[in-house]
């Protein structure tokens, strides 16, 4: 009964050695736990795009999957235009507020053309559906 407890005991010893010498190649390594959660996370999304690409190969017509890699291509150039929109009204709102200040009322004063133009650029939203919207209808009507 002994010797069962005691090699239990060393059982326990040998796995807290196991982590242990994890723990400090992780140190030695400089990794902390953010790393390691963004290194697994890529590696799952790899991981899981190649059983994605096999199983499109696998089960997708042709057809099938030229509908599939075209909704993709959209959904990343939807993307792709967010990006860019978001960095154009960021430029322009932030030039703009350089001739406008925020009163203690929380209402924006400043020059009148300034406070036009930042108007102007946030009343007017630019949405990638729009685009796809305007696609569409080209393709049904000039299509042809």
């Amino acid at each position: 009964m002994n010797i069962e407890i005691l090699e239990a005991n060393q059982a326990n010893v040998d796995r807290a050695n196991k982590w242990s010498n994890l723990w400090g190649l992780r140190r030695s390594l400089g990794l902390d736990r953010a790393v390691i959660f963004t290194v697994l996370a890529r590696g799952w999304t790899s991981l899981a795009g190649l059983v994605t690409v096999l199983l499109i190969a696998h089960f997708l017509t042709g057809a099938e999957q030229g509908y599939y890699y075209t909704f993709g291509s959209l959904v990343a150039l939807q993307i792709v235009f967010e990006l860019g929109f978001s960095f154009v009204i960021l430029q322009m709102a932030s030039h703009e507020c350089a001739h406008l200040s925020l009163a203690s009322d929380g209402t924006v004063t400043g020059s009148p053309m300034a406070h036009g133009r930042l108007a102007s650029v946030l009343q007017k939203p630019f949405h990638p559906s729009e685009l796809i919207q305007t696609l569409r209808r080209v393709l049904e009507h000039g299509g042809g």
